[in-house]
């Protein structure tokens, strides 16, 4: 885990209405706690390098979340 970044009270707004969609647009039953850490972990990540294009930032929360047979749990889909 990266720190040592800070984001503007209206950057988190934005942040969390973008992991929110991310997770949103999974699969109900995917909608797992470990998916939402890695969402918005990978999130943060991306706006930490200067990323604010919504679209941009929730492409990376959840780009390869999931590969065709395990979610980030272990479990089979």
């Amino acid at each position: 885990m990266k720190t040592g970044y800070a984001f503007q009270p209206e950057e988190l707004v934005m942040l969390g209405s973008v992991m929110e969609h991310a997770i949103d647009s999974l699969p109900v039953a995917n909608r797992t706690i470990v998916a939402r850490q890695m969402i918005a972990q990978r999130i943060l990540d991306c706006a930490a390098t200067g990323e604010r294009d919504p679209v941009e930032l929730e492409i990376a929360g959840v780009d390869g979340l999931y590969d065709r047979r395990r979610t980030p749990a272990g479990g089979i889909i």
